[in-house]
Parts: C-alpha cells; sequence; structure tokens
C-alpha cells in the first residue's frame, strides 16, 4: 500500500513538473515525454527509500524479557512493562490482517505502559519484515513460551480479543438504544 502511495506521489510530482516545465534545461520539450522521465525517475527512488526503509533491521520488531519486566521494539515504537505493573495480557487481530489472520498482535499493559509485539501465523509476501528469522515451527514455540513466562510472571491470564464483536453506533458515539436489555 505504500509503494502504491509512492507512485501515486510521484506521478503527481513528475506531472506538476512537466505541467511547469518551460522547456529550459529539461529533458525534452515534449511534455509528456518529461512527464514520463521524471515519473521514472522520483518512483525508482521513492520505492528504493521505502524497501530500504522497511527491509532495515530496525524495522524487525525484538522483544526482551529480563528479571524485571518485558521490552517491545518494533521500528520507532517501544515499549517497556514492569512485571508487577502489569494489568492486562492480552491478543487481537493485527490492523490490517483481520481477513487474512496472517498474524496477531499480543500487548501486555500496565497503568502507564503498553509493551506491543506482533506474532506471525504465516509469512505474508507483502509484510516483508515480518519474516521470522527462525523456521516458523520453532518461532511458534517460542512465542508460545514467552506467553507461558508472561502468564507464569504476572499472574494476568490472556485475554483473546479477536472474537469479541464490536459495539453498533449509531450517529455520533450513542449506543444504539433498540439494542438495550430491559
Amino acid at each position: 500500500m505504500l509503494i502504491g502511495l509512492a507512485l501515486v506521489f510521484a506521478a503527481l510530482m513528475a506531472g506538476v513538473f512537466a505541467w511547469l516545465n518551460d522547456g529550459f534545461l529539461f529533458i525534452s520539450p515534449d511534455r509528456f515525454h518529461t512527464f514520463l522521465v521524471l515519473f521514472a525517475i522520483t518512483a525508482s527512488f521513492m520505492v528504493i527509500a521505502l524497501l530500504a526503509v522497511f527491509l532495515s533491521p530496525l524495522m524487525r520488531q525484538r522483544v526482551e524479557v529480563t528479571e524485571q519486566g518485558l521490552s517491545a521494539r518494533q521500528g520507532g515504537q517501544k515499549g517497556t512493562v514492569r512485571w508487577e505493573e502489569a494489568r492486562l495480557f492480552a491478543m487481537y487481530n493485527t490492523w490490517g490482517a483481520q481477513k487474512s489472520g496472517s498474524s496477531i498482535t499480543y500487548e501486555l499493559s500496565s497503568a502507564t505502559e503498553i509493551a506491543r509485539w506482533t506474532c506471525v501465523q504465516r509469512p505474508n509476501r507483502f509484510h516483508m519484515s515480518m519474516v521470522p528469522t527462525v523456521p516458523l515451527d520453532e518461532y511458534h514455540w517460542q512465542m508460545q513460551a514467552l506467553n507461558g513466562v508472561i502468564v507464569a510472571r504476572t499472574g494476568l491470564p490472556l485475554y483473546d480479543l479477536r472474537a469479541e464483536p464490536a459495539p453498533r453506533w449509531q450517529g455520533n458515539l450513542i449506543p444504539d438504544p433498540s439494542r438495550r436489555n430491559a
């Protein structure tokens, strides 16, 4: 999706430059030819930049368990929750993967912090940064072991929020009165 947005942005930039082109030091006096050349150059740079960012080791998630608590980092987000401060341990569908079920998001929350990480159920070619670095069976075993450690250290159950139906709302955040229990 981001690559698609980058291509649309590249087309808009190339179109503006081609439209405003008066022929001075450009490749061709023909505006369409100029548009095609600028689009190809801009799109190439944008796609390469996006791939470099998303395939970067910095985008890989890292979950670290210590005696004090759990830290999770992915991209620019980092959260640390101390064992004694944990209030909720939950799992839910990863945004954008609800229908495919290719990944599940876990989170351990305290009153002020959230440590969030994603478990890949099956690799997806569209989420290249979400490919496990170990064989899938071992990866799933590690995720189950991590869940067991969290339950043991916090005493909290793992809440599965995937099956919860979304509340029906009518208008501007006003509950639907016809669904009220008497």
